[in-house]
């Protein structure tokens, strides 16, 4: 700014000035709450999916239902929802939404005989694997050669 501008507050190039710092300001603090909120979200999502991973771990073949639900309920998750009817045959562990259908699941199938399979999928479809997960578990997987 010239001494002018500073000596006369109210002339077109003062206020032209304020307002491209106000602009700049603006822009500075929104790119500051947009990081803080991406960090926030990026956190949340590790933390869910070691929690799914967690769960996964701690499931055996052939547990009954009430025992699975007892092991959901007793690991504290607070990042996790399960959407377990004791009547389905296939609950789903769900991590939070991420854009791009990355949110992690894990799916659990009962049969007669319990815990028949625990496999993991993105929100894409059973179809798709998220990376970095272990290998899918099924009791009666025939033996490989």
């Amino acid at each position: 700014m010239t001494a002018g501008t500073m000596s006369n507050p109210g002339s077109k190039r003062a206020r032209a000035t304020y307002a491209v710092a106000g602009a700049c300001v603006g822009l500075v603090a929104s790119a500051l709450i947009t990081a803080v909120v991406m960090s926030r979200r990026n956190q949340r999502h590790i933390r869910a999916r070691a929690e799914v991973s967690a769960m996964e771990q701690s499931l055996s073949l052939g547990l009954s239902k009430a025992d699975t639900r007892r092991t959901f309920d007793a690991g504290g998750h607070t990042e996790l929802t399960c959407q377990c009817a004791q009547e389905s045959n296939t609950w789903v562990l769900s991590t939070p939404f991420e854009w791009g259908s990355s949110n992690w699941l894990l799916g659990l199938d009962f049969d007669d005989g319990g815990l028949a399979a625990i496999r993991y999928f993105t929100a894409d479809g059973m179809h798709m694997r998220p990376q970095g997960v272990n290998p899918d578990r099924f009791r009666d997987a025939p033996t490989a050669r």
